[in-house]
């Protein structure tokens, strides 16, 4: 299911545990569900809580040791105190990743469904100024994280404070939008364009494929600014590889905008210092699981489960 690109069901994973427990040799149990967790692990793919009340119950018949865990903002287990590891891309899997979406997903039919050869041929012009550059911003997302029902005086105020935040770190910083924002209030559009370079598309034009682009063609360590998931763009890729380098990429280059204060101080949501899939290091296998929102719960402020499981 994995290699067609399909979700498993959660019964299929119970039906595997369940169907464990028919071994009484410990070290086979232990081999045939470390085979289940690589292939989660390769797949990107996180079970789902139902799924790990029947990994417990074999873990409890078998008699390994586990438990519950949560994992801290620096990426530490709270159980065993293990810092867990962030799945970087090696520079090959990166240039692979680049090469496949721009002729998949900047190439290919999507983006021509909302722009034009020009428009494009323009774009890669502007990539060969990209030299350097390390902050890739999404110039409307970030300016209406105040709504969408504001005026351009506060969107450009906003984009300004943002940008002016990584020149700050003496950062290079790119900005991409669109044409319309050239009308916002000029003194802050004259900070936002000489303190940054910027790339406005048509008014039409779909533009989250030249801004995940763009920062890709930055370098395996620039930063994406941006509230927008661009889930919509991971299905263009063809190789389920490049779909789960993709994400990880993402996860790991991917800065939010939460708040700016009225100070000038901007807030980030950041990305995490360890990679959420299965992993394992030393004696202890780390297996991130899903829960389920509550009514009226917000996926997002959910805590991250984990479940901590020792080998011996």
């Amino acid at each position: 299911m994995f290699a067609k690109q399909k979700t498993p069901y959660d019964v299929i994973f119970q039906a595997y545990f369940e169907n464990l427990r028919k071994f009484s040799d410990r070290k086979k149990i232990l081999t045939k569900l470390e085979k289940l967790f690589v292939a989660c692990n390769e797949n990107n793919f996180i079970l789902s809580e139902n799924s790990i009340l029947e990994l417990q119950k074999l873990l409890n018949f078998s008699g390994f040791t586990f438990s519950d865990s949560l994992v801290n903002n620096n990426g530490c287990c709270n159980k065993c105190g293990q810092k867990l590891k962030k799945l970087e891309l090696i520079e090959d899997e990166f240039e692979n990743l680049k090469k496949q979406f721009f002729e998949e997903v900047i190439i290919g039919k999507n983006i021509f469904n909302k722009t034009n050869p020009a428009e494009l041929s323009e774009f890669q012009e502007f990539l060969k100024s990209t030299k350097g550059y390390n902050v890739v911003i999404d110039g409307l997302n970030v300016a209406y994280i105040a709504g969408t029902k504001q005026s351009p005086e506060v969107y450009s105020t906003l984009l300004a404070k943002v940008v002016s935040h990584f020149v700050e770190e003496n950062k290079k910083v790119i900005v991409l939008g669109r044409k319309h924002m050239k009308s916002w209030p000029q003194k802050q559009w004259r900070f936002i364009s000489s303190n940054a370079l910027v790339f406005l598309t048509q008014n039409i034009s779909l533009d989250d494929p030249y801004l995940l682009y763009c920062a890709l063609h930055c370098g395996k360590d620039a930063i994406l600014v941006s509230r927008d998931l661009m889930r919509s763009h991971l299905f263009a890729l063809k190789d389920p590889k490049n779909k789960i380098r993709f994400t990880r990429w993402l996860e790991q280059r991917q800065f939010q905008v939460t708040h700016v204060r009225n100070d000038g101080k901007v807030l980030f949501k950041n990305p995490r210092p360890y990679t959420r899939i299965v992993q394992h290091d030393n004696n202890n296998w780390h297996i991130p699981f899903i829960v389920a929102p509550e009514e009226n719960e917000e996926p997002d402020k959910i805590p991250e489960k984990w479940l901590c499981m020792q080998k011996s």
